[in-house]
This record gives C-alpha cells, structure tokens and sequence, in this order.
C-alpha cells in the first residue's frame, strides 16, 4: 500500500504538496490499476502513476514536458516511468 509518505519520501520534490491532494492522487492511481497487476510492480505502478497525476494538476505545471519534444509523448518523467512500468508487468500488450 502506498502512502503520503512514501511519495514525499521518493519525490522530495512533492514534499510541499498538500497531503491531501496527494493522498487523492494515491487513491485515483489505485483504482486504475488493476489488482491483478503483478504483485512486484503494483505499488510502483501507483506512486509513479499518482505523481504524474499531481504533475498534471495545476500545481504541477512547473514539471511537465513538451510531449512533442518525447519520443513517446510522455508529458512528465513520471508518465514515462509508469508507462515502462506497464511495459515490463505486461510485455506481450506493447506488441501490435
């Protein structure tokens, strides 16, 4: 389970966020990972997921890229580590 102080921990650079945005977050990042998602990576899945999520809050501006400027169109280096994330828990649903 991740918690307010983990993220502030991990990512000092969302240690003056407010804790109850971020505990949101948390919860969002939750429900959109699967509970079947690989034991080993889910709770990583969710912090990075809830910090590109406080990334695109307003507050977050200040830390989002140009997706035009990113090979994958990541909009924060948040959103690229989730996504390599979801690359390695489900190698076989990145191949088209």
């Amino acid at each position: 389970m991740v918690t307010v102080e983990q993220v502030y921990n991990e990512f000092p650079e969302f240690a003056r966020t407010n804790s109850d945005l971020v505990r949101a977050k948390i919860a969002d990042a939750e429900l959109d990972t699967a509970a079947d998602y690989p034991a080993g990576l889910r709770d990583y899945r969710i912090k990075y997921l809830a910090c590109e999520l406080l990334v695109l809050s307003p507050s977050g501006e200040f830390a989002r890229l140009d997706p035009s400027k990113e090979p994958d169109g990541s909009r924060s280096i948040y959103e690229r580590r989730r996504r390599e994330i979801d690359r390695e828990a489900h190698p076989m649903a990145m191949v088209i």
